[in-house]
């Protein structure tokens, strides 16, 4: 692969396996894919080394609920590039979001999806210390973002410069 595996996703089928890879800062973003047998065999990775947007160093990677994109954070641009799924576990060129903070100070790292709403979990770094926010976007029919906030689209998730969110989990409310 081209960098080291940093985020990981299987479609809903149970038939295909998508790999974010960390890069070098500023490379293209780059992610695997491979086909996955129902007796657990992976089979040959294809490699997307910046054939699929603007993005630069992959990190996170999950399906939209629909499986129609692959979304990936852009850790080093500060953006969501949304791939197309296709057939046979391949991708294709897709939309990519600015998040809404400063390339080279505020870093995508983890992606949720539930339904068209995405959210995305940010590293601020402030002089040599972090300021953890989130973006909460919906999904338009292309794979791209809408911030669902206006002024920032990123909430900061505390007030201590310390704390790197590495995981965002949305939990859906059940109406029972």
């Amino acid at each position: 692969m081209g960098g080291f595996a940093t985020g990981i996703t299987i479609d809903a089928t149970g038939k295909c396996v998508y790999v974010g890879e960390n890069t070098v800062a500023g490379q293209a973003a780059s992610v695997a894919a491979a086909s996955l047998s129902a007796t657990g065999t992976l089979g040959p990775f294809t490699e997307y080394n910046g054939t699929l947007g603007t993005g630069k160093n992959s990190n996170d990677v999950t399906l939209s609920s629909t499986g129609k994109y692959l979304f990936i954070a852009n850790n080093s641009s500060n953006q969501i590039t949304a791939a197309r799924v296709g057939p046979d576990c391949t991708l294709a060129k897709g939309t990519v979001s600015a998040t809404g903070g400063t390339a080279g100070r505020d870093y995508p790292g983890q992606i949720a999806v539930s339904g068209n709403t995405v959210v995305v979990g940010d590293f601020n770094l402030t002089g040599s210390l972090t300021m953890p926010s989130m973006g909460v976007y919906n999904t338009t029919t292309n794979g791209s973002l809408k911030s669902l906030t206006t002024g920032s689209a990123l909430h900061p998730l505390t007030t201590v410069q310390l704390a790197v969110p590495l995981s965002v989990v949305i939990a859906v409310e059940s109406a029972e």
